[in-house]
């Protein structure tokens, strides 16, 4: 309601990321991804149009980049992350120049399609980060995105494809992981472990890798690769007035009980999606699933109760677009948990399947808009409806003698 409920948020046009990947493989327009601000914000909130500039939760105050001083009874933080392009030597300065891309931004997308385009030999290098990045599957995406479409054109034998990433394995969860291998393997892409972009030199089209050690740290030796496009997935951490606040945990994300979403020092904070301290992926689905626990633990402990009704599990899914057509629906939770949705339903999730490439390219795109930013999130009640008639069902049953 007016008066009770009030979002600060500064911008004027809210954007649906994943979408952003099927950008890239020339399969929607970037223009989908997008919706003003206004049609998206509830209509029973105050909108105060401003950044958060402090956060002083001793005094549940925040103060706005433009100087106004906001109290608070209860507070979300949904800051998300951003990433930093200035990591990696040279990179903000060959970005956008034809060759160097990236599926990471609203601007950047649209180049990477038109990058493969132009694409007719030599070498495409797709790189990954270390360290905690939003949608840990979007530089594999982008990449097998790619061969498949030059496969597709007819010039995949003239065009090699490489994919570095500074992890021991290419996916952290073996259920995928053996897929994904014997994939790369099949389509002939060279993969690149323990291997992290350190520096781009447009000029000269190189691309600089440290090699890592087993901690996931530089030994110290370099690698150089010349590249015809070259497709990053920048370093990426929480945006810098969250960091710095005493919100923030060692690394800079809030901190928060990874099961309730509540903040472990100030129980009238929670934080939810990409800004959170939660050891899963960072994928809108995990934002969805957070939000289902976050509400029901909020609305708890403003009604005088405890703010644990509901515990999260560390649900994430990461559709990986393998090539046209072609999804693997990957759903896991804390510990690497198998938590799929459809597999009940006859469907093989550690396989690539066209029904699952529909979902991702259709089914929720038309469901964040329509529905989750409406505050509804129909597989997870889907799911929660479900335990609460299993828990029903188990209570029934007579007690043994």
């Amino acid at each position: 309601m007016p008066g009770q409920v009030a979002v600060l948020e500064p911008s004027d046009t809210h954007f649906y990321q994943p979408l952003w990947t099927l950008v890239g493989g020339g399969f929607k327009d970037v223009d989908a991804s997008k919706r003003p601000m206004a049609d998206v914000m509830p209509a029973n909130v105050d909108w105060v149009k401003a950044a958060a500039a402090e956060f002083d939760p001793d005094n549940n105050k925040i103060t706005t980049a433009d100087g106004r001083s906001i109290k608070y009874e209860y507070l979300v933080v949904a800051t998300g992350m951003q990433p930093k392009w200035a990591k990696v030597k040279g990179l903000k300065e060959a970005l956008g120049d034809g060759r160097v891309v990236s599926n990471m931004a609203f601007k950047t997308a649209p180049l990477t399609f038109k990058a493969l385009q132009n694409l007719k030999e030599g070498r495409a290098v797709f790189t990954m980060p270390s360290g905690i990045i939003k949608c840990p599957g979007a530089g594999q995406k982008a990449c097998y995105i790619s061969e498949d479409y030059l496969r597709r054109q007819g010039r995949r034998d003239k065009v090699s494809v490489s994919f570095c990433t500074p992890a021991e394995r290419i996916f952290g969860i073996p259920r995928y992981a053996a897929t994904i291998e014997s994939l790369v393997e099949e389509r002939g892409i060279n993969v690149h472990l323990k291997t992290e972009l350190a520096e781009v030199r447009g000029a000269s089209q190189e691309a600089v890798f440290n090699l890592m050690g087993p901690d996931c740290r530089p030994t110290g030796e370099q690698t150089v690769m010349r590249y015809n496009m070259l497709h990053v997935t920048p370093p990426q951490g929480p945006i810098d007035v969250v960091a710095k606040s005493p919100l923030a945990n060692a690394q800079g994300y809030v901190a928060i009980d990874k099961e309730t979403m509540q903040h472990t020092q100030f129980p009238n904070v929670f934080g939810i999606g990409d800004c959170a301290a939660v050891p899963t992926s960072k994928t809108a689905a995990a934002a969805a699933a957070e939000f289902l626990v976050l509400r029901d633990n909020m609305d708890s402990l403003m009604a005088g109760g405890p703010a644990d009704v509901a515990k999260y599990d560390g649900y994430a899914s990461c559709p990986l677009v393998t090539k046209e057509g072609a999804v693997m629906m990957m759903e896991f939770g804390y510990g690497g948990k198998i938590l799929e949705t459809f597999t009940p339903f006859g469907i093989d999730q550690s396989k690539e399947t066209f029904p699952m490439w529909l979902v991702k390219a259709e089914l929720l795109p038309w469901a964040y808009w329509n529905m989750m930013t409406r505050g509804y999130v129909p597989w997870g009640e889907y799911k929660r409806a479900k335990e609460r008639v299993a828990e029903a069902l188990a209570a029934l049953k007579p007690t043994p003698a």
